[in-house]
């Protein structure tokens, strides 16, 4: 008679990126001592995964199991958080030009009203924003063109607005007048 020993539990069990956005997706992993590392999608071990990569549209746990022969450890749980991705944020104009003598666009002046947990990011791409394409100063925007994103608190981006043009036009300095030669 051949006994096999129920399989450890596996260990360094993780998600890698722990949360994603909607979308997104999360590879999990974990080891085992005896046997093969085995993904389920439900706590009674009856669902196994084709793949450690996920994709949940929600916020979902997995259990990592150890399999040797038959036998099974019990699951180890880890959870995939999913964000969703805030909706399009449209801009209440496509351009702005600054007012002299102001040399800068405010280009916050363009943003909609605020939405509860979502905060605005005007970054100079139409895909990809990132802290390297962050317009650091929107407030103070030099001539551009900019895009305005809706970024949850999960760190979700929405996709880019339409493009928006910041147009700084010359202020020239008034002249002084001189009392003498002004006419009445």
């Amino acid at each position: 008679v051949n006994v096999t020993a129920i399989p450890s539990v596996a260990s360094s069990v993780s998600a890698s990126p722990s949360s994603i956005c909607a979308g997104g997706s999360s590879s999990l992993s974990g080891s085992c001592s005896v046997g093969t590392l085995s993904w389920y999608s439900d706590a009674g071990l009856t669902t196994t995964l084709p793949s450690n990569i996920v994709s949940p549209s929600t916020t979902t746990t997995y259990y990592g199991v150890c399999v040797s022969g038959t036998c099974k450890s019990t699951g180890s749980s880890v959870t995939v958080n999913v964000s969703a991705i805030p909706s399009l944020v449209v801009p209440t104009a496509t351009s702005k030009s600054n007012v002299c003598p102001v040399i800068t666009v405010d280009v916050t002046s363009l943003q909609p009203a605020a939405v509860s947990g979502i905060t605005y990011e005007w970054h100079t791409v139409s895909t990809n924003p990132s802290a390297s394409n962050l317009v650091t100063t929107p407030s103070t925007a030099p001539s551009g063109t900019y895009y305005l994103y809706g970024k949850s608190t999960g760190g979700c981006y929405s996709a880019a607005s339409s493009a928006v043009t910041a147009t700084v036009n010359n202020c020239v300095p008034c002249s002084p007048v001189d009392p003498g030669t002004a006419s009445a």
